[in-house]
């Protein structure tokens, strides 16, 4: 893969921490694939910064599970096992639901045009998604989403399960069909939130989340055989 340099503003933050955001936004994005190595002196000559700050960073997101560092072999993207996804999905499905009945008693005029917004945009990929930015737009629902909710521990422990799973959320997605059902499910928790119904928020939340799961456990399933299957 081919790395563009990216310079630092050092200015805007303490570097290590522009690191682990450039290099935590990379991974969410699919720039680096699970099981990809990520090498020192790449990840030096993309961020023009020091190995030491490189390594700090690295050390930051292997506490939040998006990387895992292997002694005398180096660091790689995380490989989430169907058994950490059920797991990471069940979990996921109840804190947003939180989320969503939250962000009904609390959402503004403004949050629920931008979640209105966001559904709209996706639903014109619906017919073109090839180079959409799917998840890019869903994580601006989000964004929206947690920020109506007004609750910061839900927005950090959301946040990070949703960073965590990011390589799921995308499996999810490719799913053929998946992405006009998701489009359709958004649409519900919109609705709720519109009508200041916590209740149904949490619902639907509560559905979109296991009908994601569900799709994204098909996809990890169906890749496990075929990996399978080229073994033998």
């Amino acid at each position: 893969m081919e790395i563009s340099r990216i310079k630092v503003e050092r200015a805007a933050a303490p570097v290590r921490k522009v690191v682990e955001k450039g290099l935590r936004e990379a991974i969410t994005r699919g720039d680096f694939a699970p099981g990809a190595h990520l090498v020192d002196r790449e990840l030096c000559d993309m961020f023009d910064v020091s190995r030491t700050v490189v390594r700090e960073a690295q050390r930051s997101l292997e506490a939040e599970g998006l990387v895992e560092i292997i002694p005398h072999r180096g660091v790689f993207v995380r490989r989430i096992s169907y058994d950490e996804a059920q797991q990471i999905y069940d979990v996921r499905k109840v804190l947003e639901a939180l989320a969503g009945q939250k962000c009904a008693l609390n959402a503004s005029e403004t949050d629920i045009a931008e979640l209105e917004a966001v559904c709209e945009q996706l639903r014109a990929s619906v017919d073109a998604p090839a180079g959409v930015d799917l998840l890019g737009i869903k994580t601006r629902f989000y964004d929206v989403l947690l920020r109506a909710a007004h609750n910061r521990m839900i927005e950090k422990m959301l946040g990070q399960i949703l960073n965590y799973n990011t390589q799921l959320r995308a499996a999810s997605l490719s799913e053929p069909g998946r992405l006009a059902r998701a489009v359709e499910e958004l649409d519900r928790i919109v609705e709720a939130v519109r009508d200041h119904d916590s209740a149904r928020a949490w619902l639907a939340c509560y559905h979109h989340v296991d009908n994601a799961g569900r799709a994204a456990l098909r996809v990890l399933r169906e890749q496990k055989e075929r990996d399978a299957a080229r073994r033998k």
